[in-house]
């Protein structure tokens, strides 16, 4: 494979690599926002069950001797599964009944506790549930309220043991975890949320569901993202760089000499005779075969190829009409850029090349586009070149900036009117009143018309009724390849 071949490949591969790392690190990404949300969710609710618990061990610890009003005050209390007052050592009430004396936590490890909440996790038949301790201290002796928190509420609070997207969730408080057999760990789908007391943590394991979720969602976006990249890239390509390759082809195809002229008729409609032609330029492709002027003449135009261009086409021209001679005059238009008459040594070229054909009886028109602005050095160039005995004419007159005073000024042999003001013939099309304007004017400054576009023989008439006969269009012929054209025959010497 060529390097060439293995950088278009890399431009395509590349983009759709990218994507695809992209959407993966986005899925990561996506799990642990998921797992985050999880383990704050539960740390929110967490520390929501143990701040109400705490202030319903601080109610207790206002009658910490009061068993009867402590079993009535908790007695549909859901958060709390035993309440239990101590002092000395001792279990003063519980919440359950006066003969349970299991402490909750070890009593002995009670003293020297400061006043805020305390927190320890505790077994409770064969699982492990929250110990929440307050203190407060009464007339200089110290008072204890250990709460465990209902192990049924707590999970229906927290619900993760039905959240299908958490493979797990422990919670450590200090030393300790539940479950038992849970153990710190780190990674992309682990999130450790810290609780609203000090030293606990909720850690959330991403489940194995969730992760696959994500995997067949990432891979069925990185799929469709790299198509649409993959298409982005063709057509971006095929865009910005398609100019650039014609350019390159156009280029080449000028020293080649791969483009070719067709020439349509100009006929004297009164009489049927021709009177000449205009040379069109067609590029003879080697693989795509013939491709019109609307295709390359925007890019040479682009890239300032014109003037190349032009240079062959009038070379060509003279090369065709070298075994050519005729008895009456002939006219033989050429298109030229505006840039083209800037150069001494075009002007010179043109000079010798009119001499030539008009010593054949064919007389050189320099077909100038009504659209192309020419500013001075370029009328002042057209204007000699009129004195050596070119022809000069006004090409798409009616569609571009021509004025009245250029017209007066600039020495002009012919306006060509375009073909969109011709269609208008037979309608009711706006333009037509345009049309007559023009012809009359033409009429008006002794210019001569030629009616580009003629294809119907009521155009044809209409405009003969209006002394406009010279006419150029398929109703006479579509443009071919000189050696095709049989009229022009009947005028050769």
């Amino acid at each position: 494979m060529t390097r060439s071949k293995v950088s278009v490949w890399m431009i395509y591969i590349a983009p759709v690599i990218l994507v695809t790392l992209a959407v993966a690190i986005l899925g990561v990404l996506n799990v642990r926002h998921t797992v985050q949300a999880l383990a704050e969710g539960y740390a929110q609710a967490y520390n929501r069950i143990v701040a109400n618990v705490a202030i319903e061990n601080e109610s207790a610890l206002l009658q910490p001797d009061n068993c009867d009003y402590l079993q009535q005050a908790l007695r549909y209390e859901r958060e709390i599964y035993q309440l239990q007052t101590i002092a000395d050592g001792q279990i003063l009430c519980s919440s359950l009944d006066h003969a349970d004396r299991r402490a909750i936590i070890d009593i002995e490890k009670l003293d020297e506790r400061p006043q805020r909440v305390e927190l320890a996790l505790m077994p409770m038949s064969q699982d492990i549930s929250v110990a929440v301790v307050n203190r407060r201290v009464v007339d200089g002796k110290v008072y204890y309220a250990a709460s465990l928190v209902d192990l049924d509420y707590m999970r229906a609070n927290l619900g993760y043991r039905t959240e299908q997207r958490a493979k797990s969730a422990a919670l450590f408080v200090g030393d300790d975890v539940a479950p038992p057999n849970a153990v710190r760990t780190h990674g992309w789908f682990v999130y450790t949320a810290l609780a609203g007391v000090d030293d606990n943590e909720i850690q959330v394991i991403a489940s194995d569901e969730l992760i696959e979720e994500k995997a067949w969602f990432c891979l069925f976006a990185a799929i469709v993202c790299s198509l649409i990249t993959s298409l982005a890239i063709v057509i971006a390509r095929r865009f910005l760089f398609s100019h650039r390759g014609i350019h390159g082809e156009v280029k080449s195809a000028i020293k080649r000499k791969e483009f070719i002229l067709h020439f349509q008729l100009q006929v004297d409609a009164r009489t049927g005779k021709v009177v000449g032609v205009e040379a069109l330029v067609r590029w003879l492709h080697p693989e795509r075969g013939l491709i019109y002027p609307d295709v390359f003449i925007p890019v040479l135009e682009e890239f300032g190829l014109m003037t190349e261009l032009t240079e062959l086409v009038v070379e060509q021209a003279a090369a065709e009409f070298a075994d050519w001679t005729f008895t009456e005059r002939f006219h033989l238009g050429i298109n030229f850029p505006p840039d083209y008459f800037l150069s001494d040594k075009h002007g010179q070229g043109l000079i010798s090349q009119a001499k030539l054909l008009k010593s054949r009886g064919i007389q050189l028109g320099l077909e100038i586009t009504e659209r192309q602005l020419l500013d001075q050095r370029a009328k002042a160039a057209i204007t000699d070149l009129r004195e050596f005995g070119l022809e000069v004419l006004i090409d798409d007159f009616g569609t571009g900036q021509t004025s009245l005073a250029m017209l007066e000024s600039t020495p002009i042999d012919y306006l060509k009117i375009d073909k969109c003001f011709v269609d208008t013939i037979g309608s009711d099309s706006v333009n037509t009143p345009v049309l007559d304007a023009i012809i009359a004017m033409a009429h008006g400054l002794n210019l001569n018309l030629i009616a580009e576009g003629v294809e119907h023989r009521s155009q044809a008439e209409y405009l003969l009724a209006r002394d406009v006969t010279l006419h150029q269009g398929y109703l006479y012929s579509k443009p071919k390849p000189l050696e095709q054209l049989s009229q022009l025959r009947q005028g050769q010497a």
